[in-house]
């Protein structure tokens, strides 16, 4: 956890994360405790064990409490408290607490937030999606609402562009040791096609494209045409219909757009097409497309 790649890992290079980082850095000279929220996949175990490390704490002081797999009790917390076995109490998935267990800890909480000779620091995180469905959980809720005065909220990769290119060569330099391997650097012309990617699962996603590529790259650059066919397909939801249009206007835009998209790969553009490239070829000389890319 105190490793220099975990150091490495926390990129800020915006205005906004920077702002962010630099108040959980404050806050986490503290005792209240804290709150994470976001999309899966934006950091959030990351930023409680960048918080763990500025503390100096050993992993062997930490009890993390996953509510969803495991449930430890009150008089269990309360003994590793007082011994001072625990540094940090560490909670997720809130939601997927029952309602005599979230009881008991509500009630712990209710009387534990005046110890003001507590020696640990509490954390917890919560997806978003977990928020929405609090409703459903009137004694989950409360306790939201007993810890949620201290929280902060990471924004999704979709927002943290300047972000991106830092990710792609940590996540290389990941990759490289991980793997054995030697990559050097991208193609240049890879930034676009990650600037405009919809992330459904954020870093997960980007970092799985990035070992993806190493993996099968043979040359000391990354080359573009070498992302698997699957990362250029575009989700079905995002597809727009404007009336009004010709279909040998629309067609000739798509055919545009996926050569873009694929660097003027038209082996790979056939393929998200569904048409052969032959037919792909004949299109591009019917629209004057041959120059695209």
């Amino acid at each position: 956890m105190s490793s220099k790649r975990n150091e490495e890992n926390w990129i800020a290079s915006s205005s906004d994360i920077r702002k962010l980082k630099e108040q959980w850095e404050q806050s986490s000279q503290t005792k209240i405790p804290l709150l994470i929220i976001g999309e899966a996949g934006v950091g959030k175990s990351f930023w409680i064990e960048q918080s763990i490390r500025i503390r100096k704490i050993e992993s062997t002081e930490i009890k993390i409490i996953d509510f969803k797999s495991y449930h430890t009790s009150i008089p269990e917390i309360s003994s590793l408290i007082k011994y001072q076995k625990t540094k940090v109490i560490w909670l997720r998935n809130l939601t997927h607490v029952e309602s005599p267990v979230i009881k008991d800890w509500l009630n712990w909480w209710k009387e534990e937030k005046y110890n003001q000779d507590s020696k640990y620091f509490l954390y917890w995180e919560l997806s978003t999606d977990e928020i929405s469905s609090l409703k459903e959980k009137p004694l989950a809720q409360e306790f939201f609402d007993q810890l949620r005065s201290f929280r902060f909220e990471l924004p999704p990769l979709s927002k943290r562009k300047s972000d991106i290119a830092l990710f792609l060569q940590n996540f290389l330099e990941q990759a490289n040791l991980d793997l054995k391997k030697k990559v050097l650097s991208f193609e240049e012309k890879f930034l676009p096609f990650f600037l405009d990617r919809n992330y459904k699962t954020n870093l997960h996603e980007l970092k799985d494209i990035v070992y993806s590529m190493v993996a099968f790259t043979s040359t000391k650059h990354v080359l573009l045409k070498s992302i698997p066919l699957h990362y250029f397909t575009a989700d079905a939801e995002k597809l727009q219909i404007q009336t009004g249009v010709s279909i040998s206007d629309y067609e000739k835009e798509i055919i545009k757009s996926n050569l873009i998209l694929t660097n003027g790969n038209r082996e790979k553009t056939a393929k998200i097409l569904g048409i052969s490239e032959r037919n792909l070829y004949r299109k591009l000389k019917e629209y004057q497309l041959e120059e695209v890319c």
